[in-house]
């Protein structure tokens, strides 16, 4: 949940995802033009108070858009298998 501030996601299907550990800042500078828009993430902005829920094994990237504070959680239950 975004508490405070506004949040830009890029999310990977799996059959699209990768894994990196450079920081999101230098990946994007680097990288969109080419990599990222290949791989056409789904993008969207999370605003406060807004929950997000990710499909298992989708990748993900996240930008802070200013000043931000968020709280998360990772779920492991069976009844997210399904949705």
């Amino acid at each position: 949940m975004l508490v405070h501030g506004t949040k830009r996601w890029l999310l990977f299907p799996p059959n699209r995802a990768t894994y990196s550990t450079v920081p999101i800042f230098d990946y994007l500078r680097d990288n969109y033009t080419v990599d990222i828009a290949a791989r056409k993430p789904i993008e969207f902005l999370q605003h406060a108070g807004e929950i997000v829920i990710l499909p298992a094994w989708y990748a993900h990237a996240t930008v802070c858009v200013g000043d931000c504070m968020a709280l998360s959680r990772v779920l492991e239950n069976s009844l997210f298998d399904s949705v």
